[in-house]
């Protein structure tokens, strides 16, 4: 390398903005035929209360859920800060979800900005996992 080009790339290196880290965004939660009580945990810092309620919301049949109760205090999982939360779900799992007893469903947030959505069910006694990109 020439002294020329090693100095333009240390002035480079010195003027370009930090990168940027991604946030850690996860939010997770189960939906049963047997109850309409659905509770679920997110990061502390992730997604913020109304992206989670939409995405219970998606997974409810009918799409309505009843009040959104976040827990006041955190705990440490894993080396992550999370919270717990509540709602109801009365009419039970989505539609597309027909037959199934319990859904247990987990949002993550990934590198390139996509939120990975990952449906788990048993269907007709048979354990079934369903992927999503959005």
């Amino acid at each position: 390398m020439t002294p020329k080009f090693a100095l333009l790339a240390c002035a480079l290196l010195a003027i370009a903005p930090p990168a940027q880290a991604q946030p850690n965004k996860f939010a997770g939660y189960t939906i049963t035929t047997g109850s309409p009580d659905v509770t679920g945990v997110m990061l502390h810092e992730g997604y913020n209360v109304k992206q989670v309620i939409a995405f219970v919301q998606k997974s409810c049949k009918g799409g309505k859920i009843g009040p959104f109760a976040l827990a006041t205090k955190t705990h440490r999982k894993g080396g992550f800060e999370l919270k717990n939360f509540k709602t109801t779900c009365p009419a039970g799992p989505a539609s597309r979800f027909n037959g199934t007893q319990s859904l247990t469903v987990e949002h993550e947030l990934l590198p390139d900005g996509r939120t990975l959505t990952e449906y788990f069910y048993v269907n007709g006694g048979e354990s079934k996992r369903l992927v999503e990109f959005e």
